[in-house]
């Protein structure tokens, strides 16, 4: 009879198995993470390896939206790797195998595709990718569309001295608000008989760094979250009585750290995260520890 009930306790407290579509997911977002590792270490071959290992594993399931959502992040940091390898010419075959096509890409995925084009002046690709794009009317309402018309205005049509062109072209984009349109028409305006904005390298990490959360409070938190890293490392590097590669390791595992607490905030509420997220902190204070105190391993 004890034996019994030990039995039937054991089956109450047993957790019900995920499905495969769930394990799937699962294992797609430790690719995801492992990828974004990879990339902020700049191991950018074994990062694309890793990005493509996951994307034929979301073939068979590609109409979910966990999925999807799995997909863009492995395109996003795929393309970054593919730019700081200088290997531009690689991108638009790699996303039309992904999606079948530019119209059917996220926005994101197009904004570093103009950008990585604009950086090798390859301009008459970057009117092609977002002509296509713009002009299918199923992105017109995805939160992205204006960013691919400002870009195309500020790292192609303007670097060219192409100003004239501007306002026909966004009278081009039905989708875009009238106030918007005046927006770009002004900072444009701004800008004229200069380069770009701001550098087209940067803007391609920054776009990356912010991919992962569409809305523009998630956008906000990654942003201040990666100035946060890059001050916290700054600021150790001065402190420290001297410097070797040993430390500048530990330094940067520790903005590592602080980034992946950030990709977590992103994903979900920290206290459903709780498990992993105080391995990371873990991990990071232990770190910070032995930077101060050699003692400590």
């Amino acid at each position: 009879m004890a034996t019994t009930e030990l039995q039937i306790r054991k089956l109450k407290l047993k957790k019900p198995s995920m499905t495969e579509k769930e394990l799937n997911v699962k294992q797609l977002e430790s690719i995801v993470d492992e990828a974004t590792k990879q990339l902020l270490l700049r191991d950018f071959k074994l990062c694309l390896r890793t990005c493509n290992n996951g994307l034929s594993r979301a073939k068979h399931n590609f109409e979910d939206d966990s999925v999807q959502y799995c997909v863009e992040c492995l395109a996003v940091i795929a393309i970054q790797a593919y730019a700081e390898l200088d290997l531009w010419q690689s991108v638009l075959p790699f996303i039309q195998s992904v999606y079948q096509g530019i119209e059917s890409c996220p926005p994101v995925v197009i904004q570093l595709c103009v950008l990585l084009h604009a950086r090798v002046t390859e301009y008459a690709q970057c009117h092609a990718i977002a002509s296509i794009w713009l002009r299918n009317p199923e992105n017109s309402t995805k939160h992205g569309y204006s960013t691919v018309a400002q870009l195309f205005v500020t790292h192609v049509l303007i670097p060219q001295g192409k100003t004239e062109v501007i306002t026909p072209f966004l009278d081009s984009c039905n989708a875009l608000e009238p106030k918007v349109k005046q927006d770009i028409v002004i900072l444009a305006k701004k800008l004229e008989g200069r380069m770009a904005s701001t550098d087209v390298c940067e803007d391609i990490r920054r776009i990356g760094q912010i991919h992962r959360n569409k809305s523009q409070k998630g956008n906000g938190i990654v942003t201040h979250a990666s100035g946060i890293a890059k001050s916290l490392g700054l600021f150790v590097i001065r402190k420290l009585s001297f410097v070797n590669l040993k430390m500048m390791a530990k330094v940067a595992a520790v903005a590592v750290c602080v980034y992946l607490v950030t990709l977590e905030a992103n994903r979900g509420d920290l206290i459903s995260n709780h498990s992993r997220v105080s391995v990371v902190l873990r991990g990071a204070m232990k770190l910070w520890r032995s930077l101060f105190n050699p003692g400590v391993r």
